[in-house]
């Protein structure tokens, strides 16, 4: 996304599957990039290898370009995806032939694998969550995004005066920018209808 990218990103689901529907392969890619996280998430959830998890994306990727003018509510989009995408991964597990293996080699593979199961509700409902956090982060621009991240999403943790080295900004004016960051931020996420 090149010319406008700053428009895809900042647009809203409802706005982008309007676009898309016109067409807009920008918004396509927008809509894909925005979801992609969510998508490879669930599938790595369901335990699936690394080329089952392309596979599932590819499928899911597929049914929405197939599917999304039959899609009434536009708000909710994100729980039709996880929905395609849980059943997707359900459709790989089933095809997958049984595999012979002792009873010790299989304790050890279980011992080593995610969890199969299908993912409980909440679980889904978690994944969406932050999708929508990470949608509203995109939606506010630099330099909050920057500083939210540095603050709330990293490992590691920054000190006001390491963040405002980087964003070239005196460390008493981090508080005061942190405030009206996530006070921006909640306007995103309320937006989002989060």
């Amino acid at each position: 996304m090149e010319q406008g990218s700053e428009t895809y990103r900042r647009a809203t689901d409802r706005d982008l599957i309007r676009m898309c529907l016109r067409g807009d392969e920008q918004a396509w890619i927008a809509l894909l990039e925005r979801y992609g996280r969510l998508i490879y998430s669930l599938a790595w959830r369901a335990g699936l290898p690394p080329e089952d998890i392309a596979d599932v994306f590819q499928s899911v990727c597929v049914v929405i370009v197939e599917n999304l003018q039959k899609l009434k509510d536009e708000t909710k989009f994100r729980s039709w995806v996880a929905t395609i995408t849980v059943r997707q991964c359900a459709r790989v597990q089933r095809r997958q032939p049984p595999e012979w293996v002792s009873l010790e080699q299989a304790r050890q593979e279980l011992s080593e694998q995610p969890d199969a199961s299908p993912l409980p509700l909440e679980e889904i409902e978690r994944l969406e969550r932050e999708q929508l956090v990470r949608q509203a982060l995109e939606e506010i621009g630099e330099p909050c995004r920057h500083l939210l991240t540095r603050l709330f999403y990293e490992k590691e943790l920054w000190s006001y005066a390491e963040i405002a080295r980087e964003l070239g900004v005196a460390v008493s004016s981090i508080g005061p920018m942190r405030a009206r960051c996530l006070k921006r931020l909640l306007g995103a996420l309320e937006r989002l209808g989060f």
